[in-house]
């Protein structure tokens, strides 16, 4: 587990990488845990403390590198909250694993909150 950060058009985003023990640290292949819309009850602050965990089991179970990210305007990271800058902070996080924690270049985004999966290829 490393605390991390992802930087986006000036904003520094928290962020938790977990990364499997006792693998090699290239070509992985890596996962991006983002929490939906901040909507209902708890306005989406439960993600900053549920994703971390599941990342953690995202890579020692699966060997897969896991980046929890949180998008601007939540769990500490800078900036407010809007759907652009979501998508636009999204992109930025699956870059962070292929630049520097060197995942696969197919990674894939979750959106745990939603139950829905995209893929970003290059």
């Amino acid at each position: 587990m490393v605390v991390a950060t992802v930087d986006v058009s000036g904003l520094r985003l928290a962020a938790h990488v977990a990364r499997p023990t006792g693998v090699a640290r290239t070509g992985l292949p890596g996962v991006v845990l983002v929490p939906g819309y901040p909507s209902g009850p708890d306005r989406g602050t439960s993600a900053p403390t549920t994703h971390p965990a599941l990342a953690d089991r995202i890579a020692q179970e699966m060997g897969w590198v896991a980046l929890a990210l949180n998008p601007r305007g939540t769990g500490g990271s800078q900036g407010n909250f809007s759907l652009d800058g979501w998508f636009e902070d999204v992109l930025a996080a699956a870059e962070h694993l292929n630049r520097n924690e060197r995942a696969n270049p197919m990674t894939q985004l979750l959106n745990k909150a939603r139950f829905r999966v995209a893929v970003v290829a290059r």
